[in-house]
């Protein structure tokens, strides 16, 4: 934490792909310096420089490090901020910002300099897959299949919610497979067929509109979920029940 008197200085890392014409402008003047008394080194890398970037960065030179973008920019600035001692504050300026609406971080560049200003931490728990990091959720099975689709149609589906959410269901029932999973921990052992698993850092909000969200942020739990769906039909009834009545409460979802 800095002395008093002493002024603080950060390092913003945003994602090219989501700087906006106004957000550039503000961080080109010397309206936030001058207003919360923070200094800062700005950095715009592209999607393929982010991860180069955040490691280059001389860390003991900083009291923070914001970095702006969607849940996969901030999965990868956790990843590799979780070997140091640098605080990490959100400019959520992606699709779901799911980190970000859990910890309930504004997306206004004021507001967080503001909690950068007040120079408090907080803890949170995050998991790890094969030695690989990650903030929000894992998901193991069809749902690859659906992210690589998405990547390669990024041109047409642009920044729309509504048209990704569509396209997910399409992919996903355009390919199901099965696959056989067995857990192990120290409460519960289990094998599974299955075309999804998808498993959270803390309990997530069972609401199709909060999903991923979790009010808890360091129980130390991971949420676990498998849906039980072998088939096409299978699929529609469960989407259908986590729609009405949340994944939770769906028969088709095993839940631990």
């Amino acid at each position: 934490s800095p002395s008093q008197g002493i002024e603080m200085r950060i390092a913003i890392v945003i994602n090219s792909e989501r700087m906006t014409p106004e957000l550039q402008a503000k961080l080109d003047s010397k309206e936030l310096t001058e207003k919360y008394d923070i200094t800062y080194d700005l950095f715009v890398p592209k999607p393929d420089e982010l991860e180069t970037c955040l490691q280059k960065l001389n860390h003991e030179t900083y009291n923070a490090c914001l970095v702006g973008g969607g849940d996969g920019t901030i999965c990868t600035a956790a990843r590799i901020l979780t070997a140091t001692q640098l605080p990490l504050a959100i400019l959520p300026l992606g699709t779901l910002n799911v980190l970000a609406k859990s910890l309930e971080h504004p997306n206004d560049i004021d507001a967080i300099f503001a909690i950068i200003k007040n120079n408090k931490t907080k803890l949170i728990d995050v998991g790890e897959v094969n030695g690989v990091i990650f903030i929000n959720h894992a998901w193991l099975g069809s749902y690859y299949y659906i992210m690589k689709m998405r990547e390669k149609h990024k041109d047409i589906l642009g920044k729309s919610k509504i048209l990704k959410a569509l396209t997910n269901i399409f992919w996903m029932f355009k390919h199901l497979p099965i696959y056989e999973f067995k857990i192990e921990s120290d409460e519960h052992a289990g094998t599974y067929k299955t075309c999804l698993i998808f498993i959270s850092t803390n309990e997530s909000s069972s609401s199709p509109f909060h999903f991923g969200t979790r009010a808890l942020m360091s129980t130390g739990l991971l949420d676990i979920n498998i849906i039980n769906c072998h088939t096409r039909m299978q699929l529609l009834k469960c989407m259908l029940s986590v729609l009405l009545l949340g994944y939770k409460k769906s028969k088709y979802v095993k839940q631990f």
